[in-house]
């Protein structure tokens, strides 16, 4: 019953940024750009009603694109293989350095590497810094010159797409992990003679872990963002740029599709945020109990 009011309650913020959306492309049309070969007569933006688009959108209907010729549905399917390559592998090396390197940061901070710790985290909160188009940027100057370009833009691409969602996770695991080293029970495993590998396993990361299940949320709309930028300035024809196209030449439907899709991660994460948490605090209690 929860779920369900949880969902109810996301799918009504959905169609609100939907129908935001709609209003947006209307306003646009005050300033729409000039067509071509003409100074005066300005660019005709076609824009349907929101009931109608969303009952359209209700029987998986999502229009056609500009040119009135391809299907928008079959236009994302055709680049929904680029950007789940892209997604898939900056998921995996940004969960794959953030979670060993916290880990072993909060540890050193624990004892006596304190300094080596805290310089772990120093160099993580740099790269959060680093912005990630500029990242792609220079990086995408720098390989042009190398050979196999076609391939090493998929791994750069990733690169750069971890990069942001690396020193998110870094920072949040260390918090957690830290907070649970300085904890009472742990002091006591400690004086008790456990093992810190024990400690590490059995008491930290189970406590550590159950406060980052509600972030784990959000990864699906960090990747899909971070493609948006990455995946124009690599020449990757995958979503996000079919998404960045879509808003410069004011292609109604692939915007509005666009904007659904980004809506539907989000509640999906959300909602497996929330029974992810159901079943961990479920599993606490009843651990506590026996």
């Amino acid at each position: 019953m929860v779920i369900f009011r949880k969902l109810t309650r996301y799918s009504l913020a959905l169609v609100v940024a939907l129908f935001l959306s709609h209003q947006a492309f209307i306003l646009s049309g005050l300033w729409a750009p000039y067509e071509k070969g003409s100074s005066l007569k300005p660019a005709k933006i076609e824009v349907p009603s929101f009931s109608r688009w969303l009952s359209n959108a209700v029987s998986f209907d999502f229009g056609h694109s500009n040119n009135g010729q391809n299907p928008v549905a079959k236009g994302v399917l055709q680049r929904l293989g680029s950007t789940l390559l892209v997604t898939t592998l900056a998921l995996l090396i940004a969960l794959g350095f953030a979670f060993p390197l916290a880990s072993i940061s909060a540890w050193m901070e624990q004892n006596k590497w304190n300094k080596t710790g805290k310089s772990l985290g120093i160099f993580a909160f740099s790269t959060m810094a680093i912005p990630s188009f500029i990242v792609a940027l220079l990086t995408k100057e720098w390989i042009n010159n190398l050979p196999h370009y076609g391939t090493r833009k998929f791994i750069f691409g990733s690169l750069c797409i971890a990069l942001p969602l690396f020193a998110l996770w870094f920072v949040h695991i260390k918090a957690k992990l830290s907070q649970v080293f300085a904890s009472d029970f742990v002091l006591y495993s400690r004086l008790r003679g456990v093992s810190e590998v024990k400690i590490f396993w059995e008491t930290v990361l189970p406590n550590a872990l159950t406060p980052l299940i509600t972030l784990a949320a959000y990864i699906p709309v960090s990747l899909i963002e971070g493609a948006v930028i990455v995946e124009k300035i690599f020449d990757i024809n995958g979503l996000g740029s079919y998404a960045i196209n879509s808003f410069i030449e004011k292609d109604y439907h692939a915007v509005m599709f666009s904007v659904l899709l980004s809506g539907i991660l989000l509640i999906v994460g959300l909602l497996l945020s929330d029974i992810a948490h159901q079943f961990f605090f479920k599993e606490i209690k009843e651990g506590e109990n026996t």
